[in-house]
């Protein structure tokens, strides 16, 4: 963007400081000329509206402007903008920045009834009143349109992967796109096993999956909610200050007089480690600042006995639910004409035809090199309905995957499937997803389940085939372990383990459906994932393939089925199907598809309290399973590693009972609040108030106040904090 500088005015405040009150406009159109105007009484006034309680994690503020028009509406369209980030508002105290906001778009208005030298009020925010109305994408993320079902179009695509948290602070506040200066960090909190490395944060070191940032339907969440989603687990709050932004968290403010910001510039296309910065004595007392009036009230709270921190791990269960099943599944175009039964369509009409829409996935088809070869789908079509009516087979199934050999041999890989929308618009619509970039831990496992058919023209009996199907999740694929026996997840780079498919009595497979499964136990094939990998998955399927004849002989002492002889691709067959595919997550300890519940950390103070604290709930927190997607995470040698433990005040725990344990310190019965605070304007939102005269031993958070800058005077209330007290009778953990 391209602001200029449009309008400004100068005043001085009771106590003689200078203050001048810059409008910039992002302006294309020529070189425009600063135009001073003069300022009517309350000149320039910050308010932070009063929080709902003291952990609401951003704090955005508010603006008031007075000036003169001495001609009649001389500004009603000069700062009216439709486009929220078009004009820009900076306060200079003392001729240092001191605040920098947006002008409150489509807002304007001035009196009509008076012909000049009237006061004109316009008012702005900080920022973080806008992030509700953008959304974390690339392009503006600004709301474009609307689909025919009233869903939102917003510019810009999908974030996908895995990313650190202080990545995601630097893009909402670039797309916010004010010039603050600094971001100033300072968190208590610090995760077990790692140490911050100089010039990093606990964000830095932290990653998320951006998948925890997209709706169900496929839209984005908003900037101000995934900003939430980042500080309120280390219960950290967000305000601006002198044109920087502060991120600390209230055991910090309450345990430290004295602290120390790590700095990082917010001016260039990454935010860079300036250095640090020591505070020293952020308590001011009440005393030193003086009051400016009369009308302050106290007031005492009752307590809360119940705090509820809930998860949700937003686990991941189908690596890919299943296809090659349904109709559904394709937008395709039924022929006018057909046979009963079942049609081939050749991978070049397919192609044209036929694209994955409802399970969102792309399919890459590979015609090969090899003459004679054959790649397609087989379809049921119902000729008692006619055209655009589908018949399964007697089996059930619908569709099928299929790949011929005209005597020339296979072509070596069939097709890719991979778990993603194939968006083409440049806008996202309520039904894009974007390309899963899955992280697994260990002790989950894939089961691999489906439906394979040969044709075989061959007179011998084959019971089992074996086919080169291949899950990759990042660098890692289903394949031989390392001591040769069975199943593993493995570099792609090693031998790939066959899924085979047979019936339970072992007899012959030929033209008929048979499941995949572990030949030796007729169970489900699970592959054990023993490491923590991270990816994109696909699923590749492979020409390759095998037969077995001469099964069925069951050793007396050990029980083992004699595996029989294999044959390598044999000529005989002329035709695979392959049908019902799915890979699904399950837990390798019970082989069950693992929960989806939210989970919550309930801690109790007094059973004799009778109010319930309001739940907090987290979109990141800690594992409850190794397939959460809503799991807090480090890097690690293989992948992402899941945080189990953080530490805050000398107590280890996970990060939903460290957060209960800040609250219920903060919801103890009888903590103070001040109200109607009547101040000299000598002290800032970072400060914590005291007085040791009446209230000694007790400090004081504001969280609401108004600063006239012409008066230099402050209206505010401020509520008691307390540190970390680690004063829980229990803890709980519901599922």
């Amino acid at each position: 963007m391209s602001y200029q500088k449009k309008y400004y005015y100068n005043f001085k405040d009771l106590n003689n400081i200078p203050n001048t009150v810059e409008i910039w406009q992002n302006y294309t159109g020529g070189t425009l000329t600063p135009e001073l105007v003069f300022a009517d009484k309350s000149a320039f006034s910050i308010e932070l509206p009063a929080i709902k309680d003291k952990f609401q994690a951003v704090r955005g503020t508010g603006c008031e402007c007075n000036i003169i028009s001495y001609n009649g509406m001389e500004f009603l369209t000069g700062l009216y903008s439709s486009d929220m980030q078009n004009i820009m508002i900076k306060h200079y105290y003392n001729s240092n920045i001191n605040w920098l906001g947006y002008i409150n778009s489509e807002l304007q208005s001035e009196p009509y009834d008076v012909l000049n030298n009237y006061t004109v009020n316009f008012n702005g925010n900080d920022g973080f009143s806008i992030m509700d109305k953008m959304y974390y994408c690339t392009g503006s993320g600004y709301v474009v349109g609307t689909t025919f079902n009233g869903a939102n179009i917003i510019d810009g695509s999908l974030y996908t992967g895995v990313t650190s948290q202080f990545n995601i602070l630097q893009t909402i506040f670039q797309k916010v796109g004010l010039p603050f200066n600094l971001l100033k960090i300072c968190v208590s909190t610090t995760f077990s096993g790692q140490t911050i490395a100089n010039g990093n944060t606990i964000f830095h070191q932290t990653y998320v999956d951006n998948a925890n940032y997209i709706n169900e339907d496929g839209t984005p969440e908003t900037l101000r909610k995934v900003l939430e989603s980042i500080l309120e687990p280390y219960g950290c709050i967000i305000f601006q200050l002198a044109g920087n932004i502060i991120i600390t968290d209230i055991h910090n403010l309450a345990s430290n007089s004295s602290f120390t910001f790590q700095d990082f510039s917010m001016t260039g296309s990454t935010f860079s480690y300036i250095g640090t910065e020591n505070i020293t004595n952020n308590v001011v007392t009440l005393q030193s600042i003086k009051y400016t009036g009369t009308g302050a009230n106290i007031e005492i709270s009752g307590g809360k006995n119940k705090q509820t921190v809930a998860y949700s791990p937003y686990i991941l269960k189908d690596v890919l639910p299943s296809v090659l099943q349904s109709y559904k599944e394709f937008n395709c175009t039924i022929p006018s004409t057909y046979t009963t039964g079942y049609t081939y369509t050749s991978n070049t009409t397919l192609l044209h035809q036929y694209k994955l829409l409802y399970n969102h996935y792309n399919l890459n088809v590979y015609t090969g090199t090899t003459s004679g070869t054959a790649i397609g789908f087989q379809m049921g079509f119902d000729s008692a309905g006619g055209a655009g009516n589908w018949k399964p087979d007697s089996n059930g199934l619908m569709y099928y995957l299929y790949w011929q050999n005209n005597g020339s041999g296979y072509v070596n890989k069939i097709c890719d499937l991979i778990n993603k929308p194939n968006i083409t618009a440049t806008a996202l619509q309520s039904n894009a997803l974007a390309v899963p970039n899955y992280v697994i831990n260990s002790g989950a496992g894939l089961k691999i389940s489906g439906k394979i058919w040969i044709n075989d023209n061959s007179s011998t009996v084959y019971q089992l085939i074996g086919l080169r199907l291949e899950v990759t999740v990042g660098n890692y694929k289903n394949g031989v372990n390392s001591a040769g026996n069975g199943f593993g997840f493995i570099p792609t780079s090693g031998t790939t383990y066959y899924v085979q498919a047979n019936n339970s009595n072992y007899t012959n497979i030929n033209n008929t459906w048979v499941n995949i499964c572990d030949w030796s136990n007729n169970s489900d094939i699970i592959i054990p994932i023993d490491k923590n990998i991270s990816g994109v998955v696909n699923v590749s399927i492979y020409s390759d393939f095998y037969l077995v004849k001469g099964m069925g002989f069951k050793d007396a002492l050990t029980g083992q089925i004699y595996n029989g002889t294999s044959v390598a691709n044999p000529t005989s067959v002329t035709e695979i199907r392959i049908s019902d595919l799915s890979v699904e997550v399950v837990d390798i300890s019970t082989y069950y598809t693992m929960v989806k519940n939210d989970v919550e950390y309930v801690g109790y103070l007094n059973t004799n309290f009778q109010d319930e604290a309001s739940k907090v709930s987290l979109i990141c927190g800690t594992a409850a399973t190794p397939i959460d997607r809503g799991k807090l995470m480090y890097s690690g040698s293989t992948g992402y590693n899941p945080i189990y433990n953080w530490t805050r005040n000398s107590t280890t725990a996970n990060i939903e009972n460290l957060l209960i344990n800040s609250l219920t310190s903060n919801n103890k019965r009888g903590y103070y609040t001040l109200t109607n605070l009547n101040l000299h304007n000598n002290f800032n939102i970072l400060n914590l108030l005291a007085d040791n005269t009446y209230l000694s031993g007790k400090q004081f958070m504001l969280n609401s106040f108004k600063i006239d800058y012409e008066d230099a005077t402050i209206n505010c209330s401020a509520v008691e904090i307390t540190a970390d007290q680690n004063t829980l009778t229990s803890i709980v953990n519901q599922n």
